[in-house]
């Protein structure tokens, strides 16, 4: 498992020597700033002058000054650690509860050239599983580059299986989700094409079909299911993608992907990914494959 990332701003060593410096260099100037005014009231008057009296009107000034701002100096050094360190505690908390929980980087939407690379670059380097369950899964459909990686890489690996499981265009829930996109696209005069729910499956299927060899066709599933997906994951061996559907206003090309560390085994979003495909996985187990 990957380390904890450290913190900016340095050790704890690091900060120590750093008080150290600014606590002794405070109190050097407070005590040249204390003897400074003493030694002035000492030598206030002209009569007993410690050079001269214009000497000494020079020379307390500059004395004054630079205690003066050696001494401020230190004051705003040590109240800027206290709000670094402060500010470190919170910080450290967040990084705890973000390495805790596995997630690894935030993608804007499917149509983020950055996600896009991310898979890209995944998908050559799987070795043993690779599952994709959604509504309709478009951004494989989009995106025929990250589907022929998909057939290729099952060519080549014989230890890797692939699942893809679709929400059914005769499932009720699919079935709403459809007419409540429709209606709001409708409302707000935009087009909308509901045969996404069975053109996006035939796509896939249609692709793979062309790409993956005959004996390679055993260890891909590509499957129908019978309920309503109410997120979209991805399981690539250890590394997951997610997200979940919003509104009927926004579209799943346009909800932001989150990727998750599948051996951040305290996790509690990990342990909810890992159900959701091994419910699939069991409860179509033995669905007849639809390539």
């Amino acid at each position: 498992m990957s380390q904890q990332p450290q913190l900016r701003g340095g050790s704890r060593e690091e900060r120590k020597r750093y008080l150290w410096f600014t606590y002794i260099g405070g109190a050097f100037f407070f005590v040249l700033l204390v003897t400074t005014i003493i030694v002035r009231v000492l030598y206030s008057d002209p009569s007993k002058a410690l050079i001269s009296e214009t000497a000494d009107a020079i020379l307390f000034e500059i004395l004054l000054i630079t205690a003066g701002t050696g001494f401020g100096s230190t004051v705003v050094g040590v109240v800027i650690d206290q709000y670094q360190r402060r500010f470190g505690e919170y910080q450290e908390e967040v990084n705890r509860f973000i390495f805790q929980e596995g997630v690894s980087d935030v993608f804007r939407s499917a149509e983020d050239p950055r996600l896009i690379q991310y898979l890209l670059e995944l998908i050559p380097d799987a070795r043993s599983e690779m599952v994709f369950i959604g509504l309709g899964l478009g951004i494989l459909s989009h995106n025929r580059e990250i589907l022929t990686a998909i057939g290729e890489r099952l060519n080549a690996v014989q230890s890797l299986r692939v699942g893809i499981y679709l929400g059914s265009a005769n499932n009720e829930g699919v079935k709403n989700r459809i007419h409540e996109e429709k209606a709001w696209h409708h409302e707000n005069k935009i087009n909308y094409d509901e045969t996404w729910v069975t053109r996006y499956p035939a796509e896939i299927r249609s692709v793979l079909h062309r790409i993956v060899n005959g004996d390679s066709t055993d260890r891909l599933r590509v499957v129908i299911v019978d309920d309503c997906p109410m997120c979209t994951v991805m399981k690539v061996d250890d590394r997951f993608l997610f997200f979940a559907y919003g509104s009927p206003n926004i579209r799943g090309s346009q909800s932001p992907w989150i990727v998750f560390d599948g051996r951040a085994i305290n996790s509690k979003w990990v342990r909810f990914l890992y159900d959701v495909v091994s419910f699939y996985q069991t409860t179509y187990r033995n669905s007849q494959n639809t390539l």
